[in-house]
């Protein structure tokens, strides 16, 4: 699309990548600042997770079988329960 906009603009971009996985493309274009992401999903927004968003530290090692559970209010934390 080179030559078709001169104005920052954003850019939202779905498609897949070389290995076939599902890919979605968040960019600031000619100057424009990259947007924030969010997922609206049944009326509530949340946040797009970023790098290292959303992980979780466990016991190690983990066991094939046995359910996590949150270990305190954190939102990261995990216990073994077995």
């Amino acid at each position: 699309m080179v030559g078709l906009c001169h104005r920052p603009f954003a850019e939202f971009l779905a498609g897949f990548d070389g290995a076939g996985n599902v890919l979605f493309t968040v960019d600031g274009k000619n100057g424009a600042a990259a947007p924030s992401c969010n997922w609206a999903i049944n009326g509530n927004t949340y946040p797009c997770a970023t790098a290292g968003g959303g992980n979780v530290v466990g016991p190690n090692p983990s066991v094939v079988g046995h359910v996590p559970t949150y270990n305190g209010t954190a939102g990261t934390p995990l216990a073994d329960n077995g």
